[in-house]
């Protein structure tokens, strides 16, 4: 089980000469051993271009902090003609001088980045009037020449429009930050186009991309538009669309005669949304389905695959002089006469069809994709042999970034370019992960906390000015609580305890059949979880009964002697509450082990699938109850002081599950004199996993490292405070949620 609680260093000292781990590693890094105190003004020197407005941007958007003429703290940027390597530069850290160093623009922007992320690494001390940071100088440029995140924007998600776009800049930034150059924008059929209605209820508007490239550029970061071509078609531009007897979208019509013309004019809107970008993604992967309802032979098969893509990426190059990036994996399906070996995310062996290899235009990038562990990837030599530029990507399965990253490398490939393939908040500890892997191909990683230190990253802790003035808020038990460590929030220093809640919460582990049973005749209100060796635990979702869409389902002897389901299901029999022994995937009527049981979930390709088979993939797991003990309310309630300006509310948890949709651990309402409803927002159950994309209006949430929540509400202007009311969810309370400080300043 996980530590209830992080216990924080009371010194921060301690956490900066543990030598600070940054991401990616430098390739030279020294530390002097001594620190530098910087106050909050700086004075500009040199011209560091756009990456010095980016500087000065991200300086004065922090409370107190300002650039000046006049100022006796330095940040200087020199241009020097001796950095071998593309993008490389050097930063110095010294008493009372930054200096950024590099040859161009590029090397500008790689190092502002590096310092923004050192500005940002929690091993950075903050007071209200002083930063102090290590004396460094470092000396860095990345293998890879292209370092590209995949960002799928294809699908709904459950956010404004203006909290999409915020989220989004918010990825692009810590991107940039950690060494990535280049972003795919993979909008698919879901923005507002002159050519086709989008089929997406809230698609992108032309505004918002033009925005977003803005943004992407002055951060040193390629936009790259994307969508898929011909298969994936609900991702496609919706032009030529052929549907089948029911409605649904099958496939683009790509032998309409006038389809090529139509989709000209729909790659001409991206290449002039994107600002004429070097590279567009034009999808073409998995279009088995596509190939299967045509029933040609191979050789016709060949001829409108290549005839395709060869137009799109002749068409790019000729006007544009941008290079069409084509998804691999076709080249090996049989429809076009290939083979691949391999259980769809790796792969044993491949046998290309050389016939689209030899037909294939050489304006083409192709894209590798492998999601596995391999000691060789066979595709990848292939590809190199037959004259392609190639670039890899790897997805979430953390094993196979750093293999698939350094082999690629080593052959000739140009990119990276890890793929979210979902949302895009929740992947950020793999891109950081690809991101080193990408910045240091042949090196091993650091053993780094990636999750954790984008989660620290995504939210970064706004400005006390009166933290001076900062005093517990009055919960009852809070000032009594046993003290158990500290935290630094920005310029805010906080005391823990080992918290309050409404109820007491009973967490055990679950060994047999016989106990869950007992404990829902004993608890009506228990909860049951599967805990590992990850950050996060799985909620079931019910024991016994029918496996719906995305439920995890926990099967006993009771159910009978088969699960009596669907093969929409993989499972894995469960003994002694621990030992994960045999596993099924697809098959129905699974049979429950008499001594044992079965954990099951509905097989999606959805997160939540995906995290329970990582978590089952060690071997050894537990399954745990968590019910409430004595109590009825679920409330804690606090007056406050009509002065007061701020507030600040840390909680902590026992337990982390992850759930497809977030859902409310805790709401905290605070209200104001003046105001007939308070103000609301959800501490969700996820807040240790995954950043929340949506606008809380004057609350904000940050995560404090150790998986700490901290919550805190700026008095609205001319607003006088009453009071919090802290509303814990059965879901909080089985997560043993505790509030372990709250101040108000």
């Amino acid at each position: 089980m996980k530590k209830l609680f992080a216990v924080f260093a009371l010194s921060m000292g301690l956490w900066l000469y543990a030598a600070p781990v940054y991401t990616p590693v430098p390739k030279s890094m020294e530390f002097s051993g001594k620190e530098v105190v910087f106050q909050y003004q700086w004075r500009f020197e040199g011209d560091g271009g756009p990456a010095a407005e980016w500087l000065r941007e991200e300086l004065v958007s922090r409370g107190g902090w300002s650039v000046v003429k006049k100022s006796l703290q330095v940040i200087e940027f020199q241009k020097i003609i001796d950095i071998e390597h593309a993008e490389g530069y050097r930063l110095a850290v010294s008493s009372g001088r930054i200096t950024v160093s590099a040859a161009d623009e590029s090397g500008f922007f790689r190092g502002v980045g590096r310092l923004l992320a050192i500005l940002r690494h929690p091993s950075t001390i903050y007071t209200d009037t002083t930063v102090t940071l290590p004396e460094v100088a470092i000396a860095d440029w990345p293998d890879y020449p292209q370092r590209i995140a995949d960002l799928t924007m294809t699908f709904w998600e459950p956010f404004t429009d203006e909290e999409r776009l915020a989220s989004t800049k918010h990825i692009i930034e810590i991107l940039a930050e950690h060494g990535y150059n280049g972003a795919v924008i993979n909008l698919g059929s879901n923005y507002q186009s002159k050519y086709f209605a989008s089929i997406r209820p809230t698609p992108w508007s032309q505004e918002h991309i033009r925005e977003l490239v803005r943004f992407c550029k002055a951060r040193g970061v390629t936009p790259i538009p994307g969508f898929a071509t011909w298969s994936h078609t609900t991702s496609c531009p919706q032009i030529h669309i052929i549907k089948d007897e029911k409605g649904n979208i099958v496939s683009q019509d790509i032998q309409h005669p006038q389809f090529r013309e139509d989709y000209a004019k729909v790659l001409d809107e991206m290449m002039g949304l994107f600002d004429n970008p070097p590279f567009f993604r034009v999808g073409g992967d998995e279009a088995q389905g596509v190939l299967d309802r045509l029933k040609l032979s191979t050789k016709e098969n060949i001829r409108l695959y290549t005839g395709l893509f060869n137009f799109i990426a002749d068409y790019l190059w000729e006007k544009y002089q941008c290079r069409a990036v084509l998804w691999h994996d076709m080249l090996v399906s049989s429809q076009l006469g290939g083979r691949r070996e391999g259980d769809g995310f790796t792969e044993d062996r491949v046998v290309p069809s050389q016939a689209a290899i030899d037909a294939l235009s050489r304006n083409l990038i192709l894209n590798y994709w492998n999601y596995g562990p391999a000691e060789r990837y066979e595709g990848v030599d292939i590809l190199r042999a037959a004259g392609f530029d190639v670039w890899s990507s790897c997805w979430t399965i953390q094993a196979g970034i750093p293999m698939l990253a350094k082999y690629s490398y080593e052959r000739g490939a140009t990119g990276y370019v890890p793929t979210t393939w979902c949302w895009n908040h929740n992947k950020g500890g793999m891109l950081l992960y690809a991101g080193e892997c990408a910045w240091n191909a042949t090196t091993e990683a650091p053993a780094c906390d990636y999750e954790e230190l984008y989660l620290q990253e995504w939210n970064s802790a706004p400005w006390f000015p009166k933290s001076a003035t900062a005093k517990l808020v009055a919960f009852s038990g809070l000032a009594e609580a046993a003290k158990d460590g500290a935290a630094r929030l920005g310029n805010l220093e906080l005391t823990l305890t080992d918290g309050i809640s409404p109820r007491n919460t009973v967490i055990t582990s679950v060994n047999s059949s016989e106990e869950v049973h007992r404990l829902l005749q004993e608890h009506p209100e228990v909860k049951f979880f599967v805990d590992g060796q990850e950050r996060y635990d799985m909620e079931i979702d019910h024991v016994n009964g029918p496996r719906d869409y995305l439920e995890l389902v926990l099967y006993t002897p009771e159910q009978g002697p088969t699960t009596n389901q669907n093969k929409w299901g993989e499972e894995w029999s469960v003994f002694g509450g621990q030992r994960v022994a045999d596993h099924y995937r697809t098959q129905p009527n699974t049979a429950i082990p008499p001594d044992g049981m079965l954990v099951s979930i509905n097989v999606s390709g959805a997160d939540k699938h995906n995290n329970l088979r990582r978590l089952m993939s060690h071997g050894t797991i537990q399954l745990l109850a968590a019910y409430p003990d004595g109590g009825e309310s679920n409330v804690l309630r606090a007056e406050l002081s009509p002065e007061t300006h701020q507030v600040v509310l840390v909680f902590g948890a026992r337990l982390w599950p992850f759930t497809e949709q977030p859902l409310d651990a805790v709401v905290v309402s605070a209200k104001c004199a003046e105001d007939s409803e308070p103000e609301k927002v959800s501490v969700y159950n996820d807040f240790a996993l995954m950043p929340d994309p949506h606008f809380t209006g004057n609350f904000r949430k940050v995560f404090l490292p150790g998986g700490l929540s901290a919550v805190v509400w700026q008095v609205p202007e001319g607003r006088t405070p009453e009071n919090l009311e802290l509303s814990f969810s059965a879901l909080g309370i089985a997560m043993d949620l505790k509030l372990l400080t709250a101040v108000e300043m």
